[in-house]
């Protein structure tokens, strides 16, 4: 009985801790929920959702600290081509052409809409923190090794 007792009284700390979440630490968890649903490799083959997963990823990447700057890179070199990485290098744009902005927050994800313009163009847009929303055209090329971003705004 004791046993019992103080076992209850171990994990009640621990249950307490577990409930005081604040909103970002749940905003991020929702986010890092929704992310593996929407996994590009469930989505490769359906062109709106190969968007917004691309784009929910580049979000959670580009506006949170816990990632590695490298993440963004690695996702840009696995699901655009490699003529639009070129281009966006050699043009060296002082803002991130994904994103149509210098930065992001992670609440942009929370207004991010796909919307379908015709066959393989789409239409990205988020609400920032000033409350603008931000719109970037992308285009999808089919190539051998499944979807790709072939021109996102500008480029």
């Amino acid at each position: 009985m004791k046993l019992r007792n103080l076992i209850l009284l171990a994990a009640l700390p621990i249950v307490f801790l577990s409930s005081c979440e604040t909103p970002r630490q749940k905003m991020r968890r929702e986010l890092k929920e929704k992310i593996k649903q929407d996994s590009l490799e469930r989505a490769e083959k359906i062109p709106l959702e190969f968007v917004h997963a691309f784009y929910g990823m580049y979000i959670a990447y580009e506006s949170d600290s816990i990632f590695s700057p490298n993440d963004s890179k690695k996702l840009i070199e696995q699901n655009c081509t490699p003529e639009l990485i070129r281009k966006i290098e050699t043009a060296q744009p002082d803002y991130d052409p994904f994103l149509n902005a210098q930065d992001v927050d992670l609440t942009a994800f929370a207004s991010l809409s796909i919307i379908k313009l015709k066959t393989n163009e789409y239409e990205v847009s988020y609400i920032t923190t000033n409350q603008e929303r931000i719109k970037i055209k992308v285009i999808l090329k089919d190539t051998p090794a499944g979807l790709k971003i072939s021109s996102v705004g500008d480029f």
